[in-house]
């Protein structure tokens, strides 16, 4: 158990670091996100980048997904981002998800230790993957999704 919260603090400290180092993978594709069950982002392209690709073949990696938006006063430099993450621990998966919450923020403030990962098939064709938290059947509360 030690091992594993050493892991995720490492994990963090990481990614606390991460949202301005390039990635040895960097694409372009749609993401969604989803927060206290209101869509933010809506199968729009986003930026991705990872150091871990393919990520179909690893037990353990991270991709960044960023989406830029216009600020409140209607000027550039405001985003929407999040750090998916998915850990092999002890033969059991686990992902985690950092997002920044408000698009004015620059760090990764609100961890998702999240439910279930699920298949991403956005709006006009392609495949990926969406991160999810809350209760089914009423509805996910916090869905974070991109394209691979």
């Amino acid at each position: 158990m030690k091992k594993f919260f050493l892991i995720l603090i490492f994990s963090l400290i990481y990614i606390g670091s991460a949202s301005s180092q390039e990635r040895l993978s960097e694409w372009e594709g749609k993401c969604f996100i989803q927060f206290d069950g209101k869509v933010l982002i809506d199968d729009e392209i986003c930026k991705m980048g990872s150091d871990d690709m393919p990520i179909d073949e690893k037990d353990d990696f991270l991709v960044v997904v960023s989406k830029p938006v216009l600020c409140d006063d209607g000027k550039e430099g405001c985003s929407y981002f999040f750090y998916a993450q998915q850990d092999k621990f002890l033969g059991k998966y686990f992902w985690v998800v950092n997002f920044n919450v408000k698009k004015d923020v620059k760090k990764a403030v609100m961890p998702f230790r999240l439910a279930d990962i699920d298949y991403y098939e956005p709006k006009g064709g392609g495949f990926g993957v969406c991160f999810i938290d809350g209760e089914e059947p009423i509805a996910f509360n916090n869905k974070f999704c991109f394209e691979y």
